[in-house]
């Protein structure tokens, strides 16, 4: 995701991440139309991204995730972006226990 292309981007969203970036950071990598980006949320902590992939997540038009990326990334994202879900959730495939309805 690093980009030697690093320009100067304004996302003004409005919102708590994006005045952080900025402070933080004045420029970074432009996501451009049709670029896809794989982003890694480490071990799922918000506070452990990387500001690259906070930069992401503001300037996402989709962000397609799984159910190991936590809510509160999720919330980072930038107001109307489509959150996709690509992935799949633990199903108990085992069949079911007899019981019998006995009444002692």
């Amino acid at each position: 995701m690093q980009s030697e292309d690093t320009q100067s981007v304004r996302v003004d969203t409005g919102t708590p991440a994006a005045e952080a970036l900025a402070a933080l950071r004045g420029s970074y990598p432009k996501l451009a139309p049709g670029e896809v980006w794989l982003v890694g949320a480490g071990p799922g902590d918000p506070g452990l991204l990387t500001l690259d992939a906070l930069a992401g997540l503001l300037q996402a038009d989709v962000i397609v995730h799984d159910a190991l990326v936590d809510s509160r990334v999720l919330a980072l994202a930038r107001r109307g972006a489509q959150m996709q879900f690509a992935g799949k959730r633990a199903v108990d495939r085992r069949p079911p226990k007899k019981t019998s309805a006995h009444s002692w």
